[in-house]
């Protein structure tokens, strides 16, 4: 919902870009060049001023070691907490081991304090999905066991291509 009428010609209202969103979802490839600020200053553009009212669901593979921690002290500078979901609180088992690369996917909610109180609180839900929530710090040892497998591959990736590098350039020069 928009709390603000928004001129349809250029997709802004008179105080400027779309904003007074109660929830934005988003999912970025967290990857080498990634501007976390920049990607975060746009989520708090949408969000509305209420931080007890919004909420920021979002998703990430995160391909680099050390970027989990970075997404998480910039959405706390931002007076965000977040909460890690795991997958199996709303995808069945069947379709993870039918799916096997969605367990690289890192799905979080982000919001005040507050919010994440009531959110974790169980006499909120109807459902015991709550309990497979938990408060995410950045740590890569949260992520899932293939998200870590990605990291571990990546690195190793890394180590075989300039490993393979030197070998060419040594036989190149001989």
């Amino acid at each position: 919902r928009l709390d603000r009428r928004v001129d349809e010609n250029n997709g802004c209202n008179e105080n400027g870009p779309f904003k007074g969103f109660s929830i934005v979802i988003g999912c970025e490839l967290m990857y080498y060049s990634i501007d976390i600020e920049a990607l975060l200053d746009t989520v708090n553009i949408l969000l509305s001023e209420d931080p007890d009212g919004s909420l920021f669901i979002h998703a990430h593979v995160f391909r680099v070691s050390g970027l989990a921690g970075q997404l998480n002290a910039e959405l706390l500078k931002r007076g965000l907490h977040t909460l890690r979901v795991s997958l199996p609180s709303f995808v069945s088992e069947d379709s993870l081991q039918q799916n096997p690369l969605w367990g690289n996917v890192t799905c979080l909610l982000s919001c005040s304090n507050t919010l994440m109180n009531k959110l974790l609180d169980e006499s909120n839900h109807t459902l015991p999905v709550a309990r497979e929530w938990d408060i995410f710090t950045g740590d890569e040892e949260e992520l899932g066991c293939l998200a870590k497998g990605v990291l571990e591959a990546d690195h190793q990736e890394e180590e075989d291509t300039s490993a393979s590098m030197l070998a060419a350039m040594f036989e190149s020069s001989s």
